[in-house]
């Protein structure tokens, strides 16, 4: 299909190129069971325009007395039995038409007779599911003449408590019109909007890289958050860095602007491990992450980054979440606000769901290129394949990648894909495999193109059976004969990595993929993974060595006698327990209960062969976004395979 280029929601199409458009889009979408979909891939086509009056900008979770949205119609007009729907914010007081006495009443005034009433957005084909009742459908039997008008006055509405990532967000009141009353709508050019702000900054969060050498700058990064976790935009307090302590030199009189974050430089005067402390003027403070500081270059340096972010081309987040990012900002929030060394954008493919075709797939490769910065911060291209057998994520050696015209609704998808991925450089990534929303089928397996498995995200912790649900978001505890440890015993070689599967414009906060590379490359951070030289964590950046009679984690060692084990490892909290896993059972641990821990050990108990993995578990935090916020923490090495 010849889609129109990416152009994010904002998009102005001439008649004739909007006429085709819409032709197209509905011989794709004949039975009208996915109009969220339709509604995507002609969005800009709608004819008529809108405006909102209400306060110049709006802050999250304040109570908006009224929003009132005037739609104009075209010079057309609207023929009899068409339509105005108006798309009400997610997130924010749900409409209603029953009690003006009620928040969220919806008022409607036009010159014409009209039926009101609400409706819901069927978005994906596959799974069936729905979204709240967010639109207001105004019908007109008569239809509406030309530059008529059509006031919605939504009142006493709560704003959600999603604001402004860095590339901005704002209150969209998104007018879909179908003007020959076709039972098609598609959403007009330049829909009005209010920008969301911040509340006032209640903590501050710092990163800062994990590896360094005495002497070199330092990349420290500070963020402010408000009590919903925003980005405190508007905050610009002044910021003391490494008061007091002996051995780090940092920059004065650095403050806060912009995105509501800063980056400077710290240099360190001899090795060791540190944590870096950030006061406010104003009482706000915080610690970083460890660095680890060595006398001279170590070879491999510490990297954290996000392999499972969505952003608006996912039809799922531009429905169903309260805030989502554009495809480019989302890798300015992951690299500035969030302070990740690589990210991977993993919008899900669908043309059928409502995600995004072939020329967006161009836009999205040349966006991901563009954002790709050698020794500062990486991108690798990628995609989710969603299937009834479970889902994947596919992740591409290069900047170029095939268009999978992947169909979710298809029960033989996976087999199809990778079919199609033959002769090309990439690898895939089972996730959320063993909870109970489309658990992955493990009876089809690829060494050469499943090296690591998604072992914890949103959707929980996939270690053992029976894990506690409480970091999934559906409260469900992982599925007997899924999870990673079972497939690790059947003799699968599965390294582990996290990530968050983020659909709220959040890289980087729930679920982190640790890698130890040379150079901070698109090819190193590739390599890393695909060689399983990578760790797993919740979300604490913690350092973690791990080997096994010298070889690092993610290889297979054979020897002739006892193996020897060397784990050391530093964490922003404190490490309750270091566990040595054999064959998935523990066979060794210690209980440091301090930031630092390091052991040797030798397994007189080894026969024949067995995978080992180190498990940290590390104490709650609760200077963390609020998923994660008071839950304790783990840290998941990939295995060793000895024989």
């Amino acid at each position: 299909m010849g889609w129109v280029s990416f152009a994010g929601w904002d998009r102005r199409l001439g008649d004739a190129e909007a006429a085709a458009c819409v032709a197209q889009c509905k011989m794709l979408y004949p039975d009208r069971r996915t109009l969220a979909a339709y509604e995507f891939f002609t969005r800009g086509c709608g004819k008529g325009s809108g405006t909102v009056e209400m306060p110049s900008r709006v802050q999250v979770s304040e109570t908006v007395p009224e929003a009132v949205i005037v739609f104009s119609a075209p010079a057309e007009g609207i023929a009899p039995g068409g339509k105005v729907k108006l798309w009400c914010p997610n997130g924010a007081t749900d409409p209603q038409l029953d009690n003006p006495d009620e928040p969220g009443y919806v008022q409607i005034n036009a010159p014409v007779a009209f039926h009101a009433g609400l409706s819901r957005l069927c978005f994906r084909e596959m799974y069936d599911q729905q979204r709240d009742w967010r639109f207001v459908d105004v019908s007109l039997p008569d239809g509406l003449a030309p530059n008529e008008k059509i006031t919605f006055c939504w009142q006493n509405v709560k704003v959600d408590s999603r604001a402004a990532r860095f590339d901005g967000d704002h209150w969209f009141f998104q007018i879909a019109v179908d003007r020959d009353a076709d039972g098609y709508a598609e959403l007009i050019p330049n829909p009005p909007d209010v920008p969301k702000v911040a509340g006032p900054a209640v903590r501050i969060l710092v990163r800062i890289a994990s590896t360094a050498i005495v002497g070199e700058p330092v990349r420290l990064n500070i963020c402010a958050f408000d009590a919903q976790d925003n980005p405190a935009t508007g905050y610009a307090g002044k910021l003391i860095i490494a008061v007091g302590q002996p051995g780090v030199s940092a920059p004065k009189n650095v403050r806060i602007s912009g995105h509501g974050a800063v980056q400077c430089d710290v240099h360190f005067k001899k090795p060791g491990f540190y944590w870096v402390k950030v006061q406010s003027e104003d009482g706000l403070e915080a610690e970083s992450n460890p660095v680890e500081v060595f006398a001279e270059d170590p070879g491999k340096r510490l990297y954290w980054g996000d392999l499972h972010v969505h952003t608006e081309m996912s039809a799922d987040a531009r429905v169903g979440a309260h805030t989502v990012s554009s495809y480019d900002g989302s890798y300015r929030i992951g690299r500035y606000q969030y302070a990740l060394d690589f990210q991977a954008n993993t919008d899900h493919q669908g043309v059928a769901q409502g995600n995004y075709g072939p020329d967006e797939w161009e836009a999205m490769c040349r966006l991901t290129n563009e954002a790709n910065d050698p020794g500062r911060f990486v991108t690798l291209l990628a995609a989710e394949l969603s299937g009834k057998k479970g889902d994947q994520n596919v992740y591409f050696s290069g900047g170029v990648a095939p268009f999978l015209d992947h169909n979710p609704a298809d029960p033989g998808c996976r087999e199809k894909d990778w079919a199609k991925l033959n002769g090309t450089e990439c690898f895939l990534v089972p996730h959320h495999f063993s909870q109970t929303m489309r658990p992955w089928d493990w009876s089809v397996f690829s060494p050469q193109l499943q090296p690591v498995a998604e072992i914890f995200s949103n959707h929980g912790r996939a270690e053992f059976p029976n894990n506690d649900p409480a970091y999934c978001w559906c409260k469900e505890a992982t599925l007997s004969g899924k999870t990673w440890v079972e497939q690790l015993s059947s003799g699968k070689l599965l390294g582990a990595i996290a990530a968050s599967d983020d659909h709220w414009a959040r890289p980087g906060t729930c679920g982190l993929t640790a890698i130890w590379v040379s150079e901070l490359t698109r090819e190193d951070v590739y390599r890393a993974v695909q060689n399983r030289c990578c760790y797993a964590s919740t979300n604490a950046r913690a350092i973690l060595h791990f080997n096994v009679n010298g070889k690092e984690m993610g290889q297979a060692v054979s020897t002739d006698g006892a193996p020897q084990f060397n784990v050391r490892a530093a964490a922003p909290v404190a490490i309750q327990k270091v566990e040595i896993i054999r064959d998935g059972a523990p066979v060794f641990e210690v209980t440091p209960e301090a930031r630092t821990a390091e052991l040797d050990w030798n397994d007189d108990g080894f026969s024949f062969s067995a995978f080992y993995y180190v498990r940290l578990t590390l104490a709650a935090e609760s200077n963390t976004e609020c998923y994660m916020k008071n839950k304790q923490q783990f840290v998941w090495s990939s295995p060793v395979w000895v024989s």
